[in-house]
């Protein structure tokens, strides 16, 4: 099969599998509060959710009298072309709520979602793996992590997390390649759009493309990047009081209309550092951790260590990036929210920046071919961490700990519904062991493999 070929069959296997678990109801505050602009948009042409029926959240505030969304619009405007689009065949949010909410969910995160295991596949190509390792790391990106509970609801961090990795992706390539500068820029800003706190990912853009760029290629990237920053920034700037996301916006919390006003009038704080500690374990291994809802994120650990060990100074770089940012990312999850009772499957934020964090797993890919301990660790890691990911897709915003919360709405379910669950998880499981099995094979050309690698 051609690389091409390959790409296709890719994305559409992707879209198909998000078309199995997307939800036809919008069940948390994050979702109602999309919907409710996206209802805005198509039936009024306003952002303002006044009026809408999914105005019953608490992510909204008041500005000027009306009442909005606290999400960065780019997101519910690619929703509102879906919407309308679909609305062409009598499915809108007023008719056929349930039909309208899946369609809309489906068009808009469902290519992303795909996207991102496409990119996923072409970064490991990139850096110089064979299709095994490039097949196993791309279904283990998409469907290993919680991305895919998250690609079942209409939310921000999978469109995020993968404009993330195409940004990195295209920027490297950059040096000679003016339209990989142009694509790169513009997939930051994107990324941007979709969740402020995804600047961090510029971090890794500016360790990636100053070390080995011409000023030219800095010049196209930054062109690309500022229209639609700028946009963003002019719509926080016209309904809040600020130019910064309205949702992190102090006058706008102020607001004694806002549901936050009462317990959070400035910033989020934890009172003092055993708090701090405290949240800082359950965004690790708790009920909210990375490491508990994606134990292969262990493993990404271990490829990070082998590209800074590598003789070769663009994967140190980029190792570098990638590490630095997702850090400075994290650190800002756990200094500016305090969400011990969050109602998500694990926590939605690592989302954003876990397509980057699975780049290294090529390296473990490849060093597992030499140590059938390694071998068969490893694909236990992307059993175990595939298994919780598909237990995510039965209810993503739920309460903690998610885990139990997912298994009992599991159970509770029609014998039938449970079969099928069931089914469909044990053959996504066995398709990722499968592959992640033969990308791990010993070959003859192991050892060169490895070799031209680390040169």
């Amino acid at each position: 099969m051609s690389e091409r070929r390959l790409y296709l069959a890719l994305f559409l296997g992707a879209l198909c599998a998000c078309a199995l678990v997307t939800k036809s109801s919008a069940v948390s505050w994050n979702d109602r509060s999309r919907f409710a602009t996206i209802e805005s948009l198509v039936d009024r042409g306003t952002f303002a959710i006044d009026r809408s029926p999914f105005a019953d959240t608490k992510d909204e505030y008041r500005y000027r009298g009306r009442l909005y969304s606290d999400k960065s619009p780019l997101l519910q405007l690619e929703g509102a072309a879906a919407a309308e689009a679909v609305r062409v065949f009598g499915i809108s949010l007023g008719r056929a709520q349930g039909a309208a909410i899946y369609l809309t969910t489906l068009l808009t995160i469902g290519p992303w979602f795909a996207l991102g295991i496409v990119y996923a596949y072409a970064f490991q190509r990139d850096l110089g793996f064979d299709r095994r390792i490039a097949l196993a790391v791309a279904l283990a990106t998409g469907f290993a992590t919680l991305g895919f509970p998250y690609a079942a609801v209409f939310s921000n961090p999978v469109p995020t997390g993968v404009a993330s990795l195409a940004a990195i992706f295209h920027l490297r390539r950059a040096s000679d390649r003016r339209v990989d500068a142009v694509l790169g820029g513009l997939f930051l800003a994107v990324a941007f759009a979709f969740d402020a706190g995804s600047v961090t990912v510029f971090l890794a853009a500016l360790f990636v493309l100053l070390p080995v760029r011409p000023l030219s290629t800095i010049a196209l990237a930054i062109a690309a990047i500022v229209p639609l920053v700028g946009l963003q920034l002019a719509y926080n700037r016209n309904v809040s009081t600020g130019f910064g996301p309205p949702a992190l916006n102090q006058a706008t919390w102020s607001d004694p209309h806002s549901p936050f006003y009462l317990a959070h009038p400035t910033v989020l704080r934890l009172a003092g550092p055993a708090a701090y500690a405290g949240y800082g374990v359950a965004l690790l291994v708790g009920n909210q951790g990375l490491f508990s809802y994606s134990p292969l994120m262990l493993a990404s650990l271990a490829g990070f260590v082998a590209m800074w060990r590598s003789d070769v100074p663009e994967k140190r770089v980029l190792a570098f990036a990638i590490a630095v940012s997702s850090i400075v990312y994290a650190a800002l999850v756990w200094l500016q929210t305090q969400d011990f009772a969050s109602s998500t499957y694990g926590d939605r934020r690592w989302v954003a920046i876990s397509y980057l964090l699975c780049v290294p797993l090529g390296e473990v890919f490849l060093a597992a071919r030499t140590s059938r301990i390694g071998r068969i660790a490893l694909a236990a890691l992307v059993a175990v961490s595939a298994a919780i990911a598909v237990l995510g897709t039965v209810a993503p915003f739920a309460p903690p700990p998610g885990i139990v919360y997912a298994w009992d709405a599991l159970l509770n379910r029609t014998p039938l519904l449970r079969a099928l669950d069931g089914a469909g998880a044990a053959l996504l499981i066995l398709v990722l062991l499968t592959t992640s099995w033969k990308a791990t094979a010993p070959t003859p050309d192991t050892w060169r493999l490895a070799a031209r690698i680390s040169r």
